[in-house]
């Protein structure tokens, strides 16, 4: 039931990133899922931890850099979930890296932390459209 509600959640960030992406001038591929839950056999399970599936990695990432942070990664939780060990860890590291990280308890808790992260995204395209702008202006 748990992985039902998360499941409904993540696909309405899903649904919602499909009407909104071009207001912020980023394909629809830029947000994306990570296949890591969900109930499988050993033999599945085998297969795709050697293809590179790990324990731990955040359900949505959005590769954009914005403001400090290299990109944006998402774990969604029901609303009595809790992040495992392993996401802490992955969470911990990611931020050690450079990335942004939230754990979200609904799809309205993504949206708005997406909105937030792309209007540093949106900020500094302004700021290279105006460099731009300058910039043929003093060749001119």
């Amino acid at each position: 039931m748990r992985l039902d509600l998360e499941h409904r959640e993540q696909a309405n960030v899903i649904r919602w990133w499909a009407l909104a992406h071009r207001g912020f001038g980023l394909p629809e591929f830029a947000l994306l899922a990570v296949p890591n839950g969900g109930l499988r056999t050993q033999a599945t399970a085998g297969k795709l931890y050697a293809e590179g599936v790990r324990r731990g990695v955040y359900d949505l990432e959005l590769p954009v850099a914005a403001g400090a942070f290299h990109g944006f990664r998402a774990e969604m939780k029901s609303a009595n979930g809790r992040p495992t060990p392993q996401q802490i860890a992955f969470g911990a590291w990611c931020d050690s890296m450079g990335w942004k990280t939230v754990v979200c308890y609904n799809s309205g808790e993504a949206i708005d932390a997406i909105k937030a992260y792309l209007a540093a995204y949106l900020s500094q395209a302004m700021i290279r459209s105006r460099d731009t702008e300058l910039q043929r202006a003093a060749v001119s």
